[in-house]
């Protein structure tokens, strides 16, 4: 059995980064946790915010009044359920649906974070899908960071810190979370009692990835026909309105990174830029069967 440090498969070098500021005692303020989804970033903020302040079982279950987490505000979907999505793996669901973080968020995060903690030695603000941000946040969370206090800790999670202004960025010590390795990938299945096909393994960069893959198979199989056998005039005969268009997105990315050394490097690019407008134009309310006919004729 692989070494689980409170729970955590792999990341070693991370761990061995943090454990260092640790005993040193110079834990910097602001940590900015980027990666694939499902490899353990929110995990591990969680654990570190035990390891400041113990009580883990109540900052586990989201209840301790010196821990703050913030995620985009999701239609219809409470938080408390965002919270358990998002420790089951299962906030693929949510990562691509429409949701800001809002500036009245980081003016709450500013006002408790010039509080004393009420319990524990450090305040901690674990911020997911930091670069959902709005711009009012972004600048309104800067001036946070400018300042941030002796007893606060602010962790921004990410897969992709470009996302991210660099004016931001530039503030916080980066730590980049790596897929994880298939012996990895599938302690973690077992440990959270999860049913393992080897199928899956392969293709699946963490515990996000793994769960899509498993309950989509026929859409990953229907986009890879689609995309990658067909022209786009063929796509357009086809006409495939029975696909949902967030999970065709996701599917593209799954097989974009399997196929990534038949397409080489500017093929992989390409179409990478036309995933990363497809969200942008999702995001801005663009109805989903237009950014569809988008993806059909520019992949």
């Amino acid at each position: 059995m692989l070494e689980s440090v409170d729970g955590l498969i792999g990341q070693n070098g991370v761990r061995r980064t943090v454990e260092g500021f640790l005993k040193q005692n110079r834990l910097p303020h602001t940590l900015l946790f980027w990666g694939p989804p499902g490899v353990g970033k929110f995990t591990y903020s969680l654990i570190l915010a035990s390891q400041l302040n113990g009580d883990r079982d109540r900052i586990f279950r989201n209840i301790y009044p010196d821990v703050m987490v913030v995620f985009p505000n999701f239609k219809r979907v409470e938080r408390e359920e965002v919270f358990q999505m998002r420790r089951g793996g299962r906030y693929y669901k949510l990562r691509d649906k429409q949701g800001n973080i809002l500036i009245d968020e980081i003016r709450e995060i500013k006002r408790v974070s010039a509080l004393t903690p009420y319990e524990g030695k450090w305040k901690v603000f674990i911020i997911a899908q930091a670069e959902r941000m709005t711009v009012e946040a972004m600048n309104a969370f800067l001036k946070v960071l400018e300042e941030p206090g002796p007893e606060n800790l602010f962790i921004l999670i990410t897969t992709d810190p470009s996302l991210l202004p660099e004016t931001i960025v530039s503030r916080a010590v980066n730590l980049r979370f790596k897929s994880l390795s298939q012996d990895e990938l599938k302690q973690v299945l077992q440990n959270m009692g999860i049913e393992i096909d080897e199928d899956f393994l392969t293709l699946s960069r963490g515990v996000e990835d793994y769960l899509f893959l498993k309950e989509n198979v026929d859409l990953v199989e229907k986009v890879d026909k689609l995309f990658f056998n067909k022209s786009p005039e063929e796509r357009l005969v086809e006409n495939p309105d029975d696909l949902d268009t967030e999970g065709v997105l996701k599917a593209l990315l799954f097989l974009l990174d399997k196929k990534r050394e038949k397409l080489g490097i500017e093929e992989v690019e390409r179409i990478m830029d036309v995933i990363k407008r497809a969200y942008e134009f999702l995001r801005s309310n663009i109805k989903p069967e237009n950014v569809m006919r988008f993806l059909i004729l520019e992949v």
